[in-house]
């Protein structure tokens, strides 16, 4: 086995270069860590858009007399526009709601779809009340 050899001049240049490189791979390290801890402290632009829930109520609660607020969706995308979730939320009850008319058609015993999809702005509430009539549309647009 051969061992390189050097002179003084040489081996204090490359001790020199390996003090250097190794330096700035620790400040880069450094950096990347510190930029890292800080962009994950910032939550993500969420525009100025409204967030909307998209409830549903419940057969079961129905038959019973009873009120539920069953959670189906929050559109809460990030959107310059204001009025884009509140759009899609009503959309998706609408086309809910036409799909429930035409599984179930309403009758002379029952006048008024009683079981559907509606849309509130903010988060999830499990308390509140259960609209009583319930928009449906196919096809439908965001408004």
């Amino acid at each position: 086995m051969r061992v390189a050899s050097c002179d003084t001049g040489s081996c204090q240049l490359l001790t020199h270069l390996r003090a250097e490189m190794s330096s700035k791979l620790t400040t880069r390290i450094c950096c990347v860590c510190a930029f890292s801890i800080i962009i994950s402290g910032c939550s993500p632009w969420t525009g100025s858009a409204t967030t909307y829930t998209l409830y549903r109520n419940s057969s079961i609660a129905v038959a019973l007399n009873k009120q539920a607020r069953i959670h189906v969706a929050m559109y809460d995308a990030g959107e310059s526009n204001p009025d884009f979730n509140r759009g899609n939320c009503k959309m998706s009850a609408r086309l809910h709601n036409a799909n429930i008319l035409e599984q179930n058609p309403l009758s002379e015993n029952s006048p008024i779809q009683r079981v559907g999809f509606w849309c509130e702005d903010g988060g999830y509430d499990a308390n509140g009340d259960v609209p009583e009539v319930f928009s449906a549309a196919f096809p439908t647009d965001t408004e």
